[in-house]
């Protein structure tokens, strides 16, 4: 079955490693710009909370002790500058990102059905490669969410996990329990999360089978080639 289906798909955290790598080839491949400017972004938008703690911290201690006006411009300009363009360009990785991100995902559906037109004609309606269709597109599209949305989710992981290194860090020089807490709630959350939503993306592949046939038979109704059968065998109650 020479398709790419049969490259990506779901089966636990290993297969998703492989996707992840499967994907970060092909989109590096159709547009590597797509993939720097996702993880510029994640970039620069986890270190914008990490300066908004920091800095004011300089104008407050500043104010509080010597209030020396030069100072005080100098820290409010360095705070207000990094946050002007640290947004700006948060905002322009955000949105050139999706206008390629949108090239990718056509690249990929075409190269998808390129390999669909070589396949083994006698395959093209057993059930197991129409199974492995539907839960590959439900990997690439990470279950409807949206082209990228589990590489995007990784790289968010990876700018949170920066972010909060960067408030332990600032917040280090604080009571020993305070730092404490606010780990075990940070990796309970992570572990909670994470265990969530691999019950979700399994229960998902479980069901393509049966989301695959309702799919078939919700389209009979709607397609006027069958029509006039359905009504003249009386099929439609038997069909529901």
């Amino acid at each position: 079955m020479n398709t790419l289906y049969f490259k990506i798909g779901w089966n636990g955290g290993a297969t998703m490693y492989k996707g992840l790598k499967f994907f970060l080839k092909y989109g590096w491949k159709y547009d590597k710009f797509y993939i720097l400017w996702r993880i510029l972004y994640q970039l620069v938008s986890s270190l914008i909370p990490i300066a908004m703690t920091i800095l004011p911290k300089f104008i407050i201690d500043e104010l509080m002790g010597e209030q020396d006006i030069q100072k005080l411009i100098f820290y409010v300009l360095v705070l207000t500058g990094y946050v002007a363009v640290a947004t700006a360009l948060s905002q322009y990785f955000s949105w050139d990102g999706f206008t390629r991100r949108c090239h990718v995902s056509a690249e990929f559906d075409s190269e998808l059905h390129r390999r669909l037109a070589d396949a083994d004609y006698e395959n093209l309606e057993t059930p197991d490669f129409l199974d492995m269709q539907e839960k590959s597109k439900k990997f690439l599209y990470c279950d409807w969410h949206g082209f990228g949305y589990l590489f995007d989710s990784a790289l968010n992981i990876v700018g949170q996990l920066l972010t909060m290194l960067g408030i332990i860090a600032i917040i280090a020089s604080l009571n020993f329990y305070i730092i404490a807490m606010f780990l075990l709630f940070s990796v309970l959350g992570a572990l909670i999360e994470g265990y969530e939503k691999r019950k979700a993306m399994t229960l998902s592949l479980q069901i393509s089978s049966d989301q695959r046939g309702w799919q078939y038979y919700a389209k009979l109704f709607d397609d006027f080639n069958y029509g006039k059968e359905i009504r003249i065998n009386g099929l439609s109650q038997w069909f529901l």
